[in-house]
């Protein structure tokens, strides 16, 4: 159950990760694209105004993002920031789509964008299922997209002052769309199969790296165990150590003093037989006389 927890924090932090560094990547590029608009507005190139509100708007949702970042999405769980940021990703991809429609680029190039998104999502995301929905919305999004202009629902500008309205020659619509959705499909494929690959290694090396901490924690407290037990033997064999010295001492002194008391008794014996010999010699001086 622990393990779980720790695999799913883990993964929620990883999560959050990659969304951060997608906001960054994604600001640097749609601070880009507004730089860039305002400078062909500038040199009166075919730049409607609202393709540039359009970028700026998703300008804002990045910053939306990126606040969900730091202080909302590390309080939920991994299928609920999934989910919200998938969320996010569709209204995004709405936006692109209406802007690559209003730059007339469904026939020139406008599903480029799209697999940037895809990308960035198989980038983002955790779990792959969300990626492969928002690949398929894309797919769709951009079939509508190119259905809306060839039926004229949204009828044809002629931004680059061409003179002809591609749409209108419908063979030339199916080849290029044709071509368009196969690349797509081929292209997703291709990240698809790579993204689960290098998900796949990313996974294992976060698994290994769990083990490895695990395996670190247990040696540190094992350390810590050995350390206290150590600690604990050294502390006990220092107090024995200063028990055998006091008792060392005490029977020194009483050795000593039972050397003394052997040199006084040896001293006064000596002196009684020396004083026995003085008299034996006296008493036979005596009995000579």
């Amino acid at each position: 159950m622990v393990k779980n927890l720790v695999i799913k924090d883990n993964e929620l932090k990883e999560l959050i990760g990659n969304i951060h560094k997608n906001n960054q990547i994604r600001s640097f590029v749609f601070i880009s694209f507004l730089i860039l608009s305002f400078v062909l507005k500038w040199l009166d190139a075919p730049m409607p105004y609202s393709v540039i509100a359009i970028i700026f708007s998703l300008f804002l949702l990045n910053i939306f993002c990126e606040y969900l970042v730091k202080r909302i999405w590390p309080g939920q769980t991994v299928n609920q920031v999934s989910i919200s940021y998938f969320i996010l990703q569709v209204l995004e991809v709405v936006a692109v789509l209406i802007a690559i429609s209003k730059l007339e680029g469904v026939l020139y190039g406008g599903i480029t964008v799209l697999l940037i998104y895809v990308v960035f999502c198989y980038l983002g995301f955790t779990r792959i299922i969300y990626p492969r929905l928002l690949t398929l919305f894309c797919l769709i999004g951009y079939i509508i997209a190119g259905l809306v202009k060839y039926f004229k629902i949204i009828p044809y500008t002629d931004l680059q002052g061409l003179g002809i309205n591609p749409y209108e020659n419908s063979n030339l619509v199916l080849l290029v769309m044709s071509f368009m959705v196969g690349a797509f499909i081929c292209v997703s494929f291709y990240v698809d199969v790579f993204s689960r690959k290098f998900l796949d290694t990313i996974h294992l090396i976060g698994a290994r790296t769990l083990q490895l901490k695990t395996r670190e924690n247990d040696l540190q407290s094992a350390k810590a165990s050995l350390e206290v037990r150590v600690e604990a033997r050294t502390r006990e064999l220092r107090e024995l150590s200063e028990t055998l010295n006091e008792q060392v001492q005490q029977r020194t002194k009483e050795l000593q003093e039972k050397i003394k008391a052997l040199e006084k008794f040896q001293r006064l014996s000596v002196g009684r037989e020396l004083k026995m010999v003085e008299l034996k010699k006296e008493i036979k001086k005596l009995k000579n006389f």
